[in-house]
C-alpha cells in the first residue's frame, strides 16, 4: 500500500509539473527551442557524422547553421525586424514660446537656425484666406488616391477628369477634416516653407513625434498634463533626413526613389521636427453634464517643440541603431560561415593532393 501511495504521489507530482510547464509560456518556449535544436541540428549532424566522420560532419552542419543565420540576419537588417536594436527616438532641442505681448521671442529668435524659417509659416491663415481652392487634379491625385477620395463624397470621376480641377470651398474644409488635411498639403507645396515639409495628421511620423512632444512638455513643466493643451491641426513640420517617397507612388516612382535614396543620398542628414501646440480655453464643468469640448485659446502663446531625430547606433548617419544590432549579428555569423567553408575547402584540397600522390 505504501509503495502504491508513493507511486501515485510521484505520478501526480509529475503531471502537475508537466501541466505547469504547459501553462508557463517561458518554459514552454525554452523547451520548444531546445527540442528543435536537438532534433533538427542534432539530427542533421548525426546524419552527416555517420557518412563523413564526426569532425567533417560537425564542420558541414556548423557551416550550414551559421550560413542560414547570416542569411536570416540580412533580412533582419533590411526590414528592421527580428533581433533588432533600439528604435530611433525624438530628442528635445528647444521648446519655443511665442508670446504676442513680447517682441523678442518666437521661432524668429530660435536658437535653431533652421527653425527660424518657420516663423512666417501659418497654414491655418492661408486656408482661412482662401474661400475657394482650385486644385490641379493630377497633382491632387499625387497626394491621395483619387478614387478612394471621390467615392465616399459622391464625386463623379468622369466629371472631375473633364474639368481637370477640383474646387474646394471653405465650408467643405470646415466640414471635412480629412479634406482639410489634403488641401493643407496641397497649399503647403505652393508656400515658401524654407525647405520644411508639412506633416498631415494621418502621417505616422507626426503621430510618433506628437507622443514624444507630449512627454517633453510635461517633463519640462510647460504643462501639468497633456489635457491642458491641444496640438494645432496644421502645426507639424519636418526637415532633413533622406528624400521622401511621394504620395500614391507608381512603380517607376518607387524604383527612382530607391536609386536616389541608396546611391545619391547614402547618408542621413540632420532631421528636425516641430510640433506646435496651444493651451485650451478654461471652461467650467457643471454637475451632471458632460465635460465641455476642449477648444484652443486663440490668445494663448504659440508653443513650438523643436526635436531632432536620434537614430542611435555608433554611425547614425549611415545606419540606425535599430539595424546596427542585426548587422553585427549578420557579420559575426558570416565570418564563422566563411571560416568553416574555407576550412572545408582546404581540407578537400589536401585530400585531393594525397589521392593524387598515392595514385
Amino acid at each position: 500500500m505504501l509503495a502504491q501511495h508513493v507511486l501515485a504521489t510521484s505520478a501526480s507530482t509529475s503531471l502537475a509539473f508537466i501541466d505547469g510547464i504547459a501553462f508557463d509560456p517561458f518554459f514552454r518556449g525554452l523547451l520548444s527551442v531546445l527540442v528543435g535544436v536537438v532534433v533538427l541540428v542534432g539530427g542533421t549532424y548525426l546524419l552527416l557524422a555517420t557518412n563523413t566522420g564526426a569532425r567533417t560532419g560537425f564542420m558541414i552542419s556548423a557551416a550550414g547553421f551559421f550560413g542560414w543565420m547570416a542569411a536570416m540576419g540580412m533580412f533582419w537588417v533590411v526590414y528592421g525586424i527580428g533581433w533588432n536594436g533600439a528604435a530611433p527616438t525624438w530628442e528635445l532641442v528647444e521648446i519655443n514660446i511665442d508670446d504676442s505681448d513680447q517682441s523678442d521671442d518666437g521661432l524668429l529668435f530660435s536658437e535653431v537656425e533652421r527653425a527660424q524659417g518657420l516663423a512666417s509659416v501659418d497654414l491655418e491663415t492661408v486656408l482661412a484666406a482662401s474661400p475657394v481652392v482650385e486644385m490641379d487634379l493630377d497633382e491632387f491625385a499625387g497626394i491621395t488616391n483619387l478614387e478612394a477620395f471621390a467615392e465616399p463624397r459622391g464625386l463623379d470621376l468622369d466629371v472631375l477628369d473633364e474639368a481637370g480641377v477640383l474646387e474646394v470651398t471653405a465650408d467643405d474644409i470646415a466640414a471635412d477634416s480629412d479634406l482639410a488635411q489634403v488641401v493643407a498639403i496641397y497649399l503647403s507645396r505652393r508656400e515658401d516653407l524654407n525647405d520644411w515639409r508639412y506633416l498631415a495628421t494621418s502621417d505616422s511620423i507626426r503621430g510618433q513625434a506628437q507622443a514624444s512632444a507630449d512627454q517633453l512638455l510635461v517633463e519640462e513643466h510647460i504643462f501639468d498634463s497633456s489635457a491642458e493643451y491641444l496640438a494645432l491641426p496644421y502645426g507639424a513640420f519636418t526637415v532633413g533626413g533622406k528624400p521622401v517617397l511621394k504620395d500614391s507612388p507608381t512603380i517607376i516612382d518607387r524604383t527612382g526613389h530607391f536609386f536616389t535614396e541608396t546611391f545619391l543620398n547614402p547618408t542621413h542628414s540632420e532631421e528636425l521636427l516641430v510640433i506646435q501646440v496651444k493651451q485650451i480655453q478654461a471652461k467650467p464643468t457643471f454637475p451632471g453634464q458632460a465635460p465641455p469640448r476642449a477648444e484652443i485659446d486663440p490668445d494663448a502663446p504659440l508653443i513650438s517643440v523643436v526635436m531632432e531625430k536620434d537614430r542611435g547606433g555608433p554611425f547614425p548617419a549611415l545606419i540606425s541603431g535599430l539595424r546596427w544590432t542585426p548587422l553585427m549579428f549578420t557579420v559575426a555569423n558570416s565570418l564563422l560561415f566563411f571560416a568553416l567553408a574555407w576550412n572545408l575547402h582546404t581540407r578537400d584540397r589536401r585530400e585531393e593532393e594525397v589521392r593524387a600522390a598515392v595514385a
